[in-house]
């Protein structure tokens, strides 16, 4: 008789496919404890002290990964506009992704901006913009914003 907190739970070849179908489908390690009758913890332990194991969980979520994926690129490729943007953005986020970092340098010398009562909003908005193009390098201040 086992040790109380151990388990009678033997991985053999059939529990392996198992586990992988069940991983396959997108269960999480808490729900293939619950079909295979067994703590969460007992996967855990068998995961990491068996490989086979391990590699069963890990090629069911890959084969499950790659079902969806082939499904959304599926229904990407036949017009479904949130289908492609998804794809694109998970798939190539350097060129899709949906926020962008921009590098952007002012220039700050408010003492030489010469706005006056009598200018309009606009005018003053040029005139200051004009005091931040013309700026020196020593009044170079880099922010970084998301767009």
């Amino acid at each position: 008789m086992p040790a109380k907190g151990t388990s009678k739970f033997v991985v053999t070849q059939e529990i392996l496919e198992k586990v992988e179908t069940l991983a396959g489908q997108g269960l999480t390690h808490d729900q293939i404890a619950l079909v295979l009758g067994v703590s969460e913890r007992t996967v855990f332990t068998h995961k990491a002290k068996n490989d086979q194991f391990a590699q069963a969980i890990r090629k069911g979520q890959a084969k499950g990964i790659g079902t969806v994926a082939n499904a959304l690129f599926s229904t990407a490729k036949k017009g479904n506009v949130v289908a492609q943007i998804f794809f694109l953005t998970n798939r190539d986020p350097m060129n899709w992704k949906d926020r962008r970092h921009v590098d952007q340098t002012i220039r700050k010398d408010p003492e030489h901006t010469e706005i006056k009562k009598s200018m309009t909003a606009q005018e003053a908005a040029g005139a200051y913009a004009d005091t931040l193009k013309n700026g020196t390098d020593d009044n170079v201040v880099n922010l970084k914003r998301r767009k």
